[in-house]
């Protein structure tokens, strides 16, 4: 039986504590249902070098443990942010419809369950002003969420 950091996988939901790869787990996976392009997740190459993409990346910004074992989530408030990137001098039409459409996917007031607990998005995704760079054209937008153990 595999086990990492001591939690065995057949004990069931709230046997092991949440841990930041669940989270994160539950967060791209949602992404990767409702988006039709490729998406750079941290430290994994895409499958296909062109664009347009998305670029992820993960903010924890607060998180509570249980003082009795060390590491265990019980919560973590943090944000989930994506880039959209497109060929440069097209418009920006093209990389706003994706930041719509990652909008839709994380509306506020959705639950995500996971194996431990849920992630919640806590407020409307932020669509920021989308720039240039010397190859592509990007529009940030970023997604807070609120993770909780049952």
């Amino acid at each position: 039986m595999a086990s990492i950091r001591g939690r065995r996988d057949d004990q069931g939901k709230g046997a092991y504590p949440m841990n930041t790869t669940e989270i994160r787990n539950a967060l791209k996976a949602r992404l990767a249902q409702g988006v039709t392009i490729d998406a750079a997740f941290p430290n994994v190459s895409r499958s296909s070098g062109g664009l347009p993409y998305l670029q992820t990346s993960f903010a924890s910004i607060d998180r509570s443990g249980d003082a009795v074992k060390a590491g265990d989530i019980l919560e973590e408030t943090g944000q989930f942010n994506i880039v959209v990137v497109v060929e440069q001098d097209t418009g920006e039409d093209v990389a706003l419809d994706f930041a719509d459409m990652i909008a839709d996917l994380f509306p506020q007031g959705l639950v995500i369950p996971t194996a431990t607990g849920s992630v919640a998005i806590t407020a409307p995704t932020i669509i920021r002003n989308g720039f240039p760079t010397d190859r592509d054209y990007r529009v940030p937008t970023s997604t807070r969420y609120h993770a909780l153990r049952t």
